[in-house]
């Protein structure tokens, strides 16, 4: 797995607990920037922060780099009464198809900026 594939998975998962950068910064022993680079894949993301993330999360290491964006995630979360919560977490993510919805827009645009050319008197 490519580290910015990675780094938005990590990003999801952050995202799901309600952790800040700045959080999982301070968890990680990093600056708030290297974490934020890591998150946008500008920076590699070693086996030891990989490790020290996946630990964060609860989950095994092996099993954070299987993840992708369009997963459904199940996480054990400690409620603060001390009982263990399943909570499923839904991640819909999908770039291809934002990226195809944006192209559509375009297209539209265009359609209607060639109807506005031939339908304007001269």
């Amino acid at each position: 797995m490519n580290s910015k594939k990675l780094g938005s998975i990590i990003r999801l998962l952050r995202l799901a607990k309600d952790y800040s950068q700045e959080n999982m910064a301070d968890l990680l022993s990093i600056s708030q920037s290297a974490y934020g680079k890591m998150e946008r894949g500008r920076s590699p993301i070693t086996l030891e922060l990989a490790e020290q993330t996946a630990k964060i999360f609860q989950i095994p290491l092996v099993e954070l780099l299987k993840l992708d964006e369009k997963q459904i995630i199940q996480m054990n979360c400690t409620a603060t009464n001390g009982l263990n919560v399943n909570s499923t977490i839904h991640i819909y993510e999908d770039k291809k198809e934002i990226d195809r919805i944006k192209e559509e827009i375009e297209n539209l645009k265009a359609i209607l900026e060639n109807l506005k050319n031939t339908t304007q008197p001269k």
